[in-house]
């Protein structure tokens, strides 16, 4: 599990970088963060859709980013990461079993495993089909915004 929501928040997470780098080849001086390693720290998900729609007010990319950064799958995405990342990393004492005491967030309720309230049967397909949804909406709309750009 914790890997499994690592690599889907980061999927998203390294989109955003992406687009922000894509971005700084259009329009250097609105993308200034890439000049430093310092400096890069500064693109978040806010920073890159702010640049895009102070860079292209009128085109609806930095709409789709942040509709990607605002919505509730996002976010919940992040705090199950987090959630996982810092109480339940491997290397960490803790650790979510079936066998004898479990996590406040992990429970077994007869054959199912519980997290933070939700079926893991139902929870993994649908964290994969809720970023599958994202990211393709937000690179559906960068294909269209960077086919655009080139004329």
């Amino acid at each position: 599990m914790f890997e499994f929501a690592v690599s889907l928040h980061s999927a998203i997470e390294s989109s955003f970088y992406g687009l922000y780098f894509a971005g700084a080849q259009l329009r250097p001086v609105g993308f200034p963060h890439v000049v430093d390693d310092d400096s890069r720290r500064k693109i978040t998900p806010k920073a890159v859709a702010a640049a895009y729609k102070k860079q292209w007010p009128d085109c609806g990319m930095g709409a789709e980013l942040a509709t990607v950064k605002d919505s509730t799958f996002y976010d919940k995405l992040a705090r199950t990461r987090n959630v996982l990342a810092h109480r339940i990393a491997p290397g960490f004492e803790h650790r979510v079993t079936l066998i004898g005491d479990a996590l406040e967030s992990a429970e077994e309720y007869g054959d199912e495993l519980v997290w933070r309230g939700e079926k893991l049967e139902t929870l993994v397909p649908d964290m994969l089909s809720g970023t599958e949804g994202l990211l393709r909406g937000l690179w559906t709309r960068a294909a269209e915004f960077f086919e655009s750009a080139r004329t």
